[in-house]
This record gives C-alpha cells, structure tokens and sequence, in this order.
C-alpha cells in the first residue's frame, strides 16, 4: 500500500483542464459526505478531476485509481504523470504556432490524428489540452466516430498551463493508477474502507441539451440506471458510494431506492444562449450501505 501522496511543487494540484459540471465550486458539499481517511479513492468518471485534485493535496487517501472512458483524456493523465516536463515543451510550441494565426492553427490542429504509438503520446495530450482551452466554452465533445468536433473559441491569444501547477499534478499522480473503460469495471476491487464518486455526464434537462456525448458512445438512462445498481453493489461491500447528477425527475426516480439525495446549487457557464446560464440544481446521492 503506497502512503499518502505528498505533493513537492509549491503550487497545489488543481484541473489542467476545463470540464463541463467540473466540481471546484462543490467541493465543499462533497467533503461533507466523505470520511477524513480513505483507503482507496476510486473516481471512474475523472473529467477535470476537481475532487481527486483537492483530496491528493490533503492527503486524504493512501492510493487512488482514476478512471475516464474518453481514451485521449486518460492517456493526457498519464503524460501528466510520466513525461510533464516534455509536454510543457510541446504545449509551448502549440502557442507560438497559435499566436502566429489563431483559427488556422486550431483548426489544422483538430483535424489531426496520432497513432497511440507512445512516441505520439505527448503530442496527444498536448492536443487534448491545448484544443479544451481553445474551443468554445472548453468543451469536450466528439460525435458518432469518436472525433473531436468542437469548433473554435475566438481566443486571440491563450495560456495554455501553468508550468506549477501541472507540475504540482505530476507530483500528485505519481502512485495513482490510471483506467480508461467502464465505469465498473474501473471500481470493481473497491470495499471496505474505500470512496468511490462517481460524477458522469448527466442526465440532460432538456431534450435540446446533449452533453452526453462526451464519449462515442454516449451515457443515456439506462447507463444510469446501471449506474445506480452498481453504486449499491459497491456500498454493500463496504465502500463509501456518492454519486452526482443534475437535479431531474429522472435523476429522481432512478436514485431514490438505495441512495440519501442531497440538493445542491451550481453555476453553469456552458451555453450557446448567454440567458440560460446561471445556477442550476444538482443531486449529491449517497449509497445508504
């Protein structure tokens, strides 16, 4: 069993990249529900990692494992792990090319593909991040073929990291083990003494609303409510299970039997109409065990 993660940069781990429903802002809620130790912390839908970040600051786990279906985004953690130094280098060169001609760049740069060779892998996670803070609103998006069609964000110039805190997360993820599959699979040995949050794309508000294609194969309600019977399984065996989710009828009805629903407010900045954004209403459930 590896100790608590002790991070060496000055600066704390924090997202390095934007995600759609990032957690920063609910982090407080969400400790609420946690214990003060935890011996494995399992998070099977990682996205910006917003929670993971603030416990590894804190040494609040002894080991974690980390989880994303969205391949790119898994293998970008593991460049962030293993090769930061390198990726900063690249991701520098991304600017220097941006600043020349921004559209351009962009979009020359998302219309390309790497192989998963690893001596394509920093060139990937450069393009992961580089393309999630020049897009419109940081979105992560793909459609049916898994491609990355977010357009661009009509950014004049942009920083794509901070050289200390990325650093700070390669610090932090140096005993993690990073997933990328089912969410079930990705919390398949968790137990007694373990967390597990689970915070997938959620359940739309609307039927014009469409953030579940953040993978290719998109997470619709029966995913859910799979989703549902595996946190209780998983509470059975011992573990802390939370899971978040927009605050719906639906989300309701599928986590009312075997889960304590918290409410909770949350800004959303995420919407093509400026008139839409603002607070909108999310469920912390807790596996009642």
């Amino acid at each position: 069993m590896t100790k608590a993660l002790a991070v060496e940069s000055s600066a704390e781990p924090k997202p390095f990249i934007k995600s759609v429903g990032g957690k920063t802002q609910l982090i407080g809620e969400l400790v609420k529900h946690l214990p003060t130790k935890i011996k494995t912390y399992y998070e099977p839908f990682v996205g910006g990692g917003a929670l993971f970040w603030h416990l590894a600051s804190t040494g609040a786990f002894q080991h974690a494992t980390i989880n994303d279906d969205n391949g790119e985004l898994a293998a970008t953690y593991r460049v962030v792990q293993n090769r930061v130094s390198t990726l900063m280098k690249k991701l520098e060169n991304f600017e220097r090319n941006y600043a020349h001609s921004p559209e351009e760049f962009f979009y020359a740069l998302r219309a390309t593909t790497a192989s998963t060779e690893p001596a394509e892998e920093v060139f990937r996670a450069a393009r992961c991040i580089f393309l999630n803070k020049t897009c419109f609103n940081g979105l992560t998006r793909v459609n049916r073929k898994g491609v990355f069609n977010v357009p661009w964000g009509k950014k004049a110039t942009v920083k794509s990291f901070d050289d200390a805190i990325l650093s700070a997360c390669s610090d932090a993820l140096r005993d993690v083990t990073i997933l990328s599959g089912d969410f079930q699979e990705a919390a398949a040995e968790a137990g007694k003494g373990d967390v597990v949050y689970f915070d997938p794309p959620y359940l739309t508000i609307s039927k014009t609303a469409n953030f579940t294609t953040y993978t290719k194969g998109g997470f619709g309600p029966e995913e859910h409510c799979r989703l549902a019977e595996v946190g209780k399984e998983i509470a059975a065996r011992g573990a802390k299970v939370i899971i978040s989710n927009a605050d719906t009828e639906e989300a309701r009805d599928i986590f009312r039997d075997g889960y304590r629903l918290h409410e909770v407010e949350a800004r959303r900045n995420v919407n093509s109409n400026g008139e839409k954004r603002g607070k909108v209403g999310e469920l912390i459930c807790v596996a009642k065990g």
